[in-house]
């Protein structure tokens, strides 16, 4: 990207960080910010590495200028220090790298921004730099330190209550650390893992070391800058999503900034003009919603803020259009607005995507605040849903580097169409005269528009009669029934048509539905022999196996015909023919016969008994839906059937359970399965049923798995006795 060289200087009374803009202060070599006093303003402080001493510059309530800095001791030659809460409480404490003690000092913040005696901890030789950050992500701050003396890098790891443990992240190293920001710089499987950024004394490069978790390994080299790297931050100053490195160059008056990405870094940018850079810290000075760049020089003393413009949004907004129905073939347009909300004029290239939608516009000029409305056109010529998008191009400035920017706003529309569904005819079929027929005509709109439906017959003949509203409003997607009559007058085929307008957004259409019926004289009378009764004679209500019962079938002539001609009348178990009668006698209207039925019941269970009347449908009659009737009959349970006995529940899939099937039983619904031990001991009751059988798997009722051996059931079913045996569990 391009480099925005600018350094923007802010009158005092504008800058909310009142107290470091333009402050001259002892030679220093670091700086941080955060609010050290709680009043929701951002405070400073600074490592005075040739007074030993950590210099806070505090905000006061009211946003006005506290040229009194605090100094506070530290240990001696301190080369860095970090704002960060190291004890959980929510306040931001100091954390200084003391070079010339060989020591980390921490400065708990008492909540005002007073900090009392410092917590020491040695660190090893010659700590020339460190970070705070949480390495082993359990919520509190660690503090890592790079070893010049010793080519190490450790970590100091925070267990609570003040209490830290070190850790050796990296050891004898081939170059002598004095460089170190840490951040996620590298995301392999999307991990959330801080990683390690070290540079050299003596040369440009910055090593990057890899967090998998349970250690550090090299991953990548940055060549970066004209000279060694003095200090860093690690933030995402392109807005996509990756931290990117920037680092301080003291001895060429440079800030230097590695791009990075999803494939890693590439692409260097260089601040130049900045003269000796050796601290960074980054936040929002003057609160417009962009983290600026703090810089300390160390040969001057002076503080220079770099306030960023950039936007984390993007400079185009737009809603887009949703263009919504359209008819098929029917061009729609639109003005879409769009608007500059960045503070810097845009030169834009657009286009739009997705089938069916244009724009006669390629590029744009558009300043700020500025709103330009851009043409678009929607032609469907399918029905369905169309979606597409306006791919809006740039380059923002503002920032640390000017960022190459695409944006997209969604258009949307829907090709639709007008259609009705009916039926193409409708028959009466043959109605007697004098007889009236009417049939429900189902017309649905299958469209995607509402219809207003003008419905009328095409002759107003009396034998074909329309009666609902002539005029009718369909949505998409309803239904409307309506009836038509049919009243033949003679005995002729009869015919007209059912006419439909339609009118619609999309078009007008007209449905015809072709109706026809045909009217027939009455025909003579008919005689109806009805099945009227079968009952077991005598009555009774309980059958058992084994027993012979009789049961009588009585038939009855209705109408006024006689019926001189033969007929069979049959009695039938469960579908099967158990015996046939032939009437040859003349039956009279009102006339009854009876036939007996006697059947000796050898199986258990449900039974159905049906007597039939004129089974082979010799006698033509005025009803043929009343010539037979049934009866149900329960016969006396039989035995339970018990399988496999002996079982083998040991879950190999073959005997697993024993089988209580009570399929020849009779109606059985919530049998009750007791299983007692050999000597008499309930071990398992059972309930329900799946199918007609119930299982058993060898377990106990608390869930537990049964020795081998003989068990004892009992079933039963509303407290009556349906079965007791014995089963054996085998392994």
């Amino acid at each position: 990207g391009t480099i925005n060289t600018g350094v923007e200087e802010m009158p005092v009374e504008d800058d909310p960080l009142m107290a470091a803009q333009g402050t001259t202060l002892p030679a220093n070599a670091s700086i941080t910010s955060g609010d050290l006093n709680g009043n929701g303003f951002l405070d400073l402080a600074v490592a005075s590495t040739l007074t030993n001493e950590l210099i806070v510059l505090l905000n006061s309530a009211d946003g006005q200028p506290n040229l009194s800095p605090q100094l506070i001791e530290t240990g001696e030659r301190p080369v860095k220090v970090v704002a960060a809460d190291m004890n959980n409480n929510g306040i931001p404490d100091l954390v200084a790298a003391s070079a010339g003690s060989d020591r980390v000092f921490i400065h708990y913040n008492n909540g005002d921004g007073s900090f009392g005696a410092p917590q020491a901890i040695d660190v090893g030789l010659a700590p020339l730099k460190l970070e705070v950050a949480d390495i082993n992500n359990n919520g509190l701050m660690d503090i890592v330190v790079p070893l010049s003396g010793e080519n190490t890098v450790i970590a100091l790891v925070n267990q609570g209550a003040q209490n830290f443990t070190e850790q050796v992240l990296l050891s004898e190293l081939s170059f002598t650390p004095s460089f170190l920001t840490i951040g996620n710089f590298i995301r392999n499987g999307g991990d959330q893992l801080n990683d390690l950024a070290l540079g050299s004394t003596d040369e440009s490069t910055i090593y990057l070391y890899e967090n998998s978790g349970t250690g550090f390994s090299l991953a990548e080299t940055i060549t970066s800058g004209e000279s060694r790297p003095v200090d860093g931050l690690g933030m995402d100053f392109t807005a996509n999503g990756f931290p990117d490195l920037l680092s301080s160059r003291f001895s060429a008056n440079s800030l230097s900034l590695a791009l990075n990405g999803s494939s890693g870094f590439s692409g260097e940018a260089i601040l130049t003009g900045v003269p000796g850079p050796v601290g960074l810290t980054s936040a929002d000075f003057n609160y417009s919603g962009s983290m600026d760049i703090a810089v300390t020089n160390f040969t001057t003393g002076e503080v220079t803020i770099l306030y960023n413009d950039a936007r984390r949004d993007a400079c185009l907004v737009s809603e887009g259009f949703d263009f919504g129905d359209v008819c098929l073939f029917e061009l729609a347009e639109q003005d879409i607005p769009i608007e500059n909300v960045c503070t810097f004029p845009l030169e834009v290239s657009v286009e739009v995507t997705g089938d069916g939608f244009e724009t006669t516009v390629s590029s744009f000029e558009i300043e700020p605040g500025e709103v330009f409305l851009l043409p678009v056109s929607f032609l469907p010529e399918e029905r369905r849903t169309y979606n597409g998008s306006i791919v809006a191009e740039y380059i923002r400035e503002g920032g640390v580097i000017d960022v190459e920017e695409s944006v997209s706003f969604p258009l949307q529309g829907r090709g639709v169409i007008t259609e009705l569904t009916v039926p193409s005819s409708v028959s009466f079929g043959v109605i007697e005269i004098g007889d009236s027929s009417s049939r429900q005509i189902q017309i649905s709109n299958t469209g995607d528009v509402t219809n207003s439906l003008t419905i009328a017959l095409e002759t107003e003949d009396g034998i074909f009669e329309y009666t609902g509203d002539a005029e009718v409003t369909l949505s998409a997607g309803s239904q409307l029934t309506v009836t038509v009559d049919f009243t033949p007058q003679q005995s002729q085929n009869y015919s007209n048509q059912l006419v439909i307008f339609s009118e619609s957004d999309c078009g007008d259409e007209e449905y015809r539905i072709d109706l026809t019926g045909t009217g027939v004289d009455p025909p003579p009378p008919l005689p109806d022999l009805v099945a009227v009764s079968l009952e077991p004679v005598p009555a009774t209500n309980t059958f058992t196996y084994g027993e012979t019962y009789a049961f009588e079938g009585l038939l009855r002539l209705d109408g006024e015909m006689i019926v001189s001609d033969p007929f069979d009348v049959v009695f039938e178990i469960n579908g099967d023919e158990a015996e046939r009668f032939r009437v040859s006698q003349t039956l009279n209207p009102g006339d009854t016969r009876s036939f007996i039925l006697e059947r000796t019941f050898l199986r258990e269970g449900s039974q159905t008994i049906t007597f039939i009347v004129d089974a082979e449908n010799e006698i033509e009659e005025s009803d043929e839906t009343n010539n037979q009737v049934s009866l149900t009959i329960d016969i006396e349970r039989g035995r339970l059937a018990v399988s496999p006995n002996p079982f083998t529940p040991n879950n190999d899939g073959f005997n697993d359970a024993v089988e209580f099937n009570f399929e020849n039983v009779g109606v059985v619904s919530s049998p009750v399965i007791r299983i007692f031990s050999f000597h008499g001991k309930l071990v398992r009751t059972i309930t329900g049923m799946a199918g007609n059988s119930a299982f058993w798997d060898g377990l106990d009722d608390n869930g537990n798995r049964l020795n081998p051996g003989v068990y004892l059931y009992v079933v039963q079913e509303n407290n009556e006795l349906i079965g007791r045996g014995s089963v054996t569990l085998a392994l």
